[in-house]
């Protein structure tokens, strides 16, 4: 069991690199990407090189997102580690710059990631930048050949909230499709829990690495 967790020899593929929302530190092979539909929020990303990636992401509308870079690598047989940074805007009324780094440990198909990211909001009225954080654990173990169970934790502040999302994870060779649920705690509200149901479509796809 150890061995398999550590997982040596494993290739990865796009749907390894990610969980629900956020991705693990295994890098995107050069020419990998994905693209991913959840709810209201889009996002896709492309392997550069073995280590870089490029991202872009949008929320209901196509105005509203942004661009983004993720680097990763193995440190160790079955440790990776990584950064990214993000941009996201709206038509002028607002602004996020986000930057974090994450630890996985495991293979791409059984691996824990344990992650931070630093926000800079502005307010949706232009009342000026906010700072933010936002705290997160992850976990993939495969079910099966073609079946996964993802969790996925956050806490963030200053103002405190929690979310967590588990679901499985049903992946084929070009796709895969998120079932799960999601539930918030707002401390404000003392807490409250508001389960929703979670679903998610990916495709998946390969290109001649574009750097050689």
């Amino acid at each position: 069991m150890i061995l398999a967790l550590l997982g040596l020899a494993q290739a990865a593929d796009a749907s390894s690199t990610q969980y629900f929302g956020v991705s693990s530190a295994i890098p995107l092979d050069a020419g990998a990407g994905y693209a991913s539909q959840e709810v209201m929020v889009s996002h896709g990303e492309y392997g550069l090189t073995d280590n870089w990636s490029i991202r872009a992401n949008t929320i209901g509308l196509v105005a509203n997102g942004g661009l983004g870079f993720r680097y990763g690598r193995e440190l160790l047989p079955g440790v990776y580690a990584g950064a990214w940074i993000d941009t996201w805007g709206m038509l002028g009324f607002y602004g996020i710059v986000s930057m974090g780094g994450h630890v996985t440990l495991g293979n791409p198909r059984w691996n824990v990631t344990l992650g931070t990211t630093g926000l800079i909001l502005r307010d949706y009225y232009g009342g000026g930048w906010e700072p933010f954080y936002d705290v997160h654990l992850a976990l993939r173990l495969d079910l099966g050949e073609r079946v996964a169970f993802i969790s996925e934790n956050h806490h963030s502040g200053p103002r405190m909230a929690s979310m967590s999302i588990n679901g499985v994870r049903v992946h084929m060779k070009r796709w895969s499709l998120d079932l799960g649920a999601a539930a918030l705690y707002l401390e404000h509200e003392g807490w409250n829990r508001y389960p929703v149901p979670y679903a998610g479509f990916t495709v998946y796809f390969r290109t001649p690495p574009p750097y050689g």
